[in-house]
């Protein structure tokens, strides 16, 4: 549901690379749940099914912009991807400040970005 949303593929194709990898049967991945390629899907919590599905948001380095753990409500995605270019464009390429004083910068933005998180996306979560 989420992914096939078009918003959040619009901005999934105009602003990242994707790619995937399956972590099953690894010792830090837990133990989830199968689902069936061809089972429904339903709507859930934000962060629910952490097992089965982490999307990392990174720079072409590999720096983690952020991790978000389980399945999202696409509304949500689309916040935290827009959220990720953000960051990446305003704090990571800047070339001006040094990598301490980058690092001070994403953390106070995700601490900002935390903070004005809507009340609905809150009660998805």
């Amino acid at each position: 549901m989420t992914l096939s949303d078009k918003d959040v593929l619009r901005v999934l194709q105009s602003s990242f690379v994707c790619g995937y990898r399956n972590i099953t049967d690894q010792n830090y991945a837990g133990a989830s749940g199968d689902h069936a390629p061809d089972g429904a899907a339903v709507t859930t919590t934000n962060g629910a099914g952490p097992h089965n599905v982490q999307i990392f948001l990174l720079t072409p380095e590999g720096t983690v912009l952020t991790c978000l753990p389980g399945f999202w409500a696409p509304e949500d995605l689309l916040c935290e991807l827009k959220f990720a270019v953000k960051i990446y464009n305003e704090v990571w390429m800047r070339e001006d400040v040094t990598l301490e004083q980058k690092e001070k910068a994403f953390a106070k933005a995700h601490l900002a970005h935390r903070g004005a998180h809507s009340r609905s996306m809150m009660e998805r979560s």
